[in-house]
């Protein structure tokens, strides 16, 4: 990302709960968007408490996207092959980061 002009920050979330609203908030008051991202559902994991962190306290139009397993059933195998066959991998969580920085400027 760095190489195509896009500065990009890591705030890492070790638990949700307790859920640190306040480091959240901070960082997304100071960026243009999020990708909330976790090798856990969509649904009621790290995605969902970003969300709820962020209404009421972010201006409207604020982009968060999730990297996650989007509401599908899990299945076995090697870790590579499960974060390439979910959309886990360095190179999904880029392309999440770049619609949010290319919206809107083309």
């Amino acid at each position: 990302l760095e190489a195509e002009g896009i500065s990009a920050a890591v705030l890492h979330v070790h638990s949700i709960k307790p859920f640190d609203v306040e480091a959240v908030v901070t960082l997304a008051n100071r960026v243009r968007g999020m990708v909330s991202c976790e090798e856990h559902s969509v649904i009621g994991g790290l995605y969902s408490c970003v969300s709820e962190a962020l209404v009421g306290n972010v201006e409207k139009g604020y982009r968060l996207e999730p990297v996650a397993l989007m509401d599908v059933f899990g299945r076995s195998g090697k870790p590579e092959d499960l974060f390439s066959f979910y959309h886990l991998t360095a190179q999904d969580i880029a392309k999440k980061a770049r619609s949010i920085y290319f919206e809107g400027r083309k």
